[in-house]
């Protein structure tokens, strides 16, 4: 027996009109990354080239940061640099992963939003450390959304407001909000700090011997694994339910 969408006639019943989405399904669109909707297939086939990519505080046009670790602009610096992430997302999570394998909490500071979306001003922040298990205050900025930080970053920022983000505590600025880049950043760009001959600084979660097996798997395995869900979750019709 195929599967059926579960909420599909629900949310429909709550809209305001039969075409319109359910809010909270509106404002979890809202605040998606783009790269995880149905209708775009990769975050990184969007990438424009132009001639302000190389500015420090230059975003696309898709709402992605992918400036590096290492370069004139955002040296490798201890302490300098801070991550915000949501727990619940798979994209974040493996931020936070090879954050802890790699044993750079004493070099990179790390905020957890709650797990939800909000109208407005999308990932929340709690109030207080025991406000909601696992999420913590904006240790930065004392922020109530996680769009306050992009509005930092640029003012008149009109994207989407995702996790994770890498933050430039010393130019007060994002680096990167693409999971892959800052995963693999964080894969050698602190080793320098890390003792020598420690467990940590030996781990190299993307050897070049084995680089073209992960491209490979990351091929299928992104679009249809990890951004499948959200193409599952996001389905407006049976049709776009059953084709994911």
């Amino acid at each position: 027996m195929p599967l059926r969408l579960p909420a599909l006639s629900r949310l429909t019943s709550l809209s305001a009109t039969p075409s319109a989405p359910h809010p909270y399904l509106a404002a979890a669109r809202r605040h998606t990354s783009p790269s995880l909707l149905p209708s775009i297939s990769s975050s990184k086939s969007h990438f424009r080239t132009t001639a302000f990519l190389h500015m420090p505080n230059y975003s696309p046009t898709n709402g992605s940061w992918r400036h590096s670790l290492g370069s004139s602009d955002f040296p490798v610096e201890r302490d300098r640099y801070h991550l915000y992430v949501g727990l619940f997302c798979p994209f974040a999570h493996r931020v936070v992963i090879t954050r802890q394998l790699k044993g750079l909490q004493k070099y990179l500071t790390m905020d957890v939003v709650r797990p939800f979306p909000k109208e407005g001003g999308g990932w929340r922040f709690p109030k207080t450390e025991d406000d909601y298990p696992g999420a913590t205050v904006d240790s930065l900025f004392h922020s109530g959304f996680l769009s306050e930080i992009y509005f930092k970053s640029r003012p008149d920022y009109e994207g989407k407001y995702s996790v994770p983000v890498l933050w430039d505590k010393t130019t007060n600025q994002i680096v990167n909000n693409e999971s892959e880049d800052i995963m693999r950043m964080l894969n050698t760009a602190f080793d320098e700090y890390l003792p020598d001959g420690s467990e940590q600084r030996k781990l190299n979660f993307y050897p070049p011997e084995l680089c073209d097996k992960i491209n490979d798997i990351n091929s299928w395995m992104m679009p249809d694994l990890n951004e499948g869900v959200y193409k599952a979750g996001f389905a407006a019709t049976q049709e776009d339910y059953d084709t994911h």
